[in-house]
């Protein structure tokens, strides 16, 4: 297989940041509105379902969006589908000035939803054409890491900008900062200037027909969207029912809300750590292996420990472990496919991890609801990480230099 990169040149980096920027503002802004349901709520005075449609709308359309986009990335590059999603977010958060309106905001949050899958999908695409086969992890986790910095900024910063600033100033803020990275993504984002002639014509002759062939053909390629499908559906599940799972331990509201926090931390963490020991090794397979065994293992005893100290380790081993399994998929998918069906590749990732975490969440309230407890959703999630271990034994190893055909 042809490498696409035949120069790797430090503007990589610059490239690297106002990327990690773009993608930590799509988090930012699609949590933004979770922390302050309550005052959203009283002060445009509309219902539950209403607010929480401002935060659900952004998985539902990423389970539409998320494969054209992966298909347009391949036909059309890295810079020409962030540019298009950056300008999409840029445009979309003005419309929340009018903030007022639920209209306006709900319009506001469908764009900035429409432009996420554009910025997020191209994280591995954009680790193919920048960076070697030894640093593609490290890439790939770096812009996993952005993902979850932009969580933690939207659940933290917002409470005190709206307490202090009051809504309509927080959502000026938050325009002014949005189209400051819109600009800088424009402005200083670029595909690698020493992409191959023929790459550039393989991206004008791209067929979306015979790119899912090649996908589909590939078995290790399936294993690793079912992966994707129960570490995505695990991961919101954990989250979405956390208060209800450990208050039944007698954990606290605050309680939980830190404990879910340290998760996230922990994820931070393990998505740059992990990566690193990967590409040091040369290693994918057995950190693979290492998450799904560690994420079993743990979640079991996380959801029944009535002590706060036992639950903030076990939170953080889950988050370290588990959440790294994103920058390690991310990688051996570009490994599998190639760099040249790589955004392909990950629109079905994300799609299909998409679909893996609505699937999950209303699960896990079907099982609460026949048998009247969260506890019993326990086992639904013991039983995908058992799946998931299976399937991570069975794949093959993708790094290029310990790859077996």
């Amino acid at each position: 297989m042809e490498t696409i990169q035949t120069k790797y040149s430090a503007y990589r980096w610059v490239v690297l940041i106002v990327f990690m920027y773009a993608i930590a503002l799509t988090q930012f802004l699609w949590l933004n509105f979770a922390p302050i349901e309550t005052v959203v709520r009283q002060q445009l005075g509309i219902g539950v379902f209403k607010v929480g449609l401002l935060t659900s709308i952004f998985p539902l359309l990423s389970i539409i969006l998320s494969a054209p986009v992966g298909s347009l990335l391949d036909a059309k590059g890295f810079k020409f589908t962030v540019s298009l999603g950056v300008i999409i977010m840029g445009v979309s958060v003005l419309l929340r000035l009018k903030y007022n309106s639920y209209l306006w905001l709900f319009a506001g949050q469908f764009g900035i939803s429409v432009a996420q899958p554009f910025i997020l999908n191209s994280v591995s695409k954009f680790a193919s054409i920048w960076f070697d086969k030894d640093e593609g992890v490290i890439a790939n986790g770096l812009g996993s890491m952005a993902m979850f910095l932009g969580m933690i900024a939207a659940m933290v910063l917002t409470p005190l900008l709206v307490k202090s600033n009051g809504l309509g100033n927080a959502l000026y803020i938050y325009a002014g900062i949005t189209l400051l990275g819109s600009i800088l993504f424009v402005l200083l984002g670029k595909d690698n200037p020493s992409l191959s002639s023929s790459l550039k014509e393989e991206e004008k002759e791209y067929s979306g027909k015979n790119a899912y062939k090649n996908i589909f053909g590939k078995k290790d390629m399936i294993l690793l969207l079912i992966i994707m499908f129960i570490g995505i559906g695990f991961f919101n599940g954990l989250m979405t029912w956390m208060d209800e799972l450990l208050s039944q331990n007698g954990f606290t509201t605050v309680q939980t809300g830190t404990i879910g926090g340290i998760i996230i931390g922990g994820g931070i963490l393990g998505a740059v750590i992990i990566p690193l020991l990967s590409d040091r090794f040369k290693r994918r397979k057995p950190f693979l292996i290492l998450a799904t065994l560690v994420g079993g293992a743990v979640t079991y005893p996380f959801l029944n420990t009535v002590s706060m100290t036992t639950a903030i380790v076990l939170g953080a081993m889950i988050g370290f472990f588990v959440i790294s399994l994103l920058p390690i998929i991310l990688q051996m998918t570009t490994e599998i496919v190639g760099e040249r069906l790589t955004g392909t590749a990950t629109g079905l990732l994300m799609l299909i991890g998409s679909v893996g975490a609505v699937v999950v969440i209303y699960l896990m309230e079907w099982i609460k609801n026949i048998t009247n407890s969260f506890h019993n959703a326990l086992w639904l999630l013991m039983a995908f990480f058992v799946a998931a271990l299976v399937l991570s034994i069975l794949i093959r190893e993708t790094h290029p230099d310990r790859a077996k055909s």
